[in-house]
């Protein structure tokens, strides 16, 4: 079956056609990204060199792909986990990133601009300072942790 063809392309989908007339199936994208081969419905059976060609094809039309995920791959060896200096750093600017919103919500709802929303507005306010607090000590914690263990 080396006559595979090509016939119709679209994006993410191609029909596949023996000697240029008959669809035997089509290469649609999957979620990997990777072209899968999907037959139609002919009656008969595939012979092993049928099927090598419909392989051959798949890796042909996926090599591009296959190349950028392996470039990818190295890219993300190659740089490795973050040190540990460097996400504690990271931790401590989250943390006060999140103390300074959370010292000018507080703010907020001290103040007098508070009356003009509505009450639901202001319970979800309300809510949301808990809910940094909560968070807030979470980062102390883990912070806390990192610090005496040395070990991400």
């Amino acid at each position: 079956m080396n006559d595979l063809t090509i016939i119709e392309k679209e994006p993410g989908k191609h029909t596949v056609a023996y000697k240029n007339s008959i669809a035997v199936g089509t290469l649609e994208k999957d979620v990997d990204g990777y072209y899968k081969f999907w037959p139609t419905n002919q009656p008969g059976c595939w012979v092993s060199s049928q099927m090598r060609a419909i392989a051959d094809l798949l890796d042909h039309i996926n090599a591009e792909w296959d190349e950028q995920i392996q470039i990818d791959k190295t890219t993300i060896c190659a740089k490795g986990l973050p040190e540990k200096d460097d996400f504690i750093v990271r931790l401590q600017e989250e943390k006060n990133e999140l103390a300074t919103k959370k010292y000018k919500l507080n703010e907020f709802l001290g103040s007098g601009k508070l009356a003009e929303v509505s009450d639901i507005q202001k319970d979800l306010l309300k809510r949301q300072l808990t809910a940094m607090t909560e968070y807030y000590a979470c980062l102390n914690l883990r912070l806390y942790d990192l610090e005496q263990n040395k070990a991400l």
